[in-house]
């Protein structure tokens, strides 16, 4: 074991021994934040690993929701995100003059935006890329395949972000209309 694996594993426990903890904010990122403010993590959103040379994720023993292992914006064409957002998003209710467009998007299955939109991941491995497929939502006809990511984009986030990753499960309660955390398992 090296320094920052002793470094890491001594917070945790000095965390699992407090047993049952409040919040420090509602809904699905509460998990996150709580251990990360417990564990000495100022809040950011930087591209680098969060402590100790680890990137830390949590989750609530009882979910199965997915867990979001790194944010990356499409790295082809340039302003992709714009791109998308402006043509296929939709506008937010208290500004129609902004459009949104916030979506999760897998290789192996086609997701649901709109009713109108499919997205789904294609891996083009002539170009080494993996590209954002925009389908129909009815017929699942190709629209557009114009924007996503680079292998080496992808490796490099990987590299850099998830080298190390912590990982840290909890069970949870509410009491008295407070959500509360008791960090119990850690893998990495």
């Amino acid at each position: 074991m090296n320094d920052n694996e002793a470094l890491i594993i001594e917070r945790f426990n000095q965390i699992k021994a407090l047993g049952f903890v409040r919040s420090n904010r509602k809904n699905n990122t509460g998990i996150g934040k709580t251990f990360e403010d417990y564990i000495g993590v100022v809040e950011n959103n930087i591209d680098e690993p969060d402590l100790f040379g680890y990137e830390i994720k949590s989750h609530r023993e009882e979910t199965s929701s997915y867990i979001t292992l790194f944010t990356k914006s499409p790295n082809f064409p340039p302003k992709a995100n714009s791109y998308l957002k402006d043509k296929y998003g939709i506008p937010y209710e208290n500004n129609p003059c902004l459009k949104k467009l916030h979506t999760s998007m897998f290789a192996s299955k086609f997701n649901t935006f709109t009713g109108l939109y499919s997205f789904r991941l294609l891996n083009d491995s002539i170009h080494n890329a993996i590209r954002i497929g925009v389908f129909d939502y009815n017929t699942k006809e190709l629209i557009d395949d114009t924007v996503g990511y680079t292998y080496d984009c992808i490796e490099d986030i990987l590299k850099k972000k998830l080298k190390n990753l912590f990982y840290v499960s909890a069970e949870r309660e509410i009491k008295d209309g407070d959500e509360y955390f008791f960090f119990n398992e850690e893998e990495y």
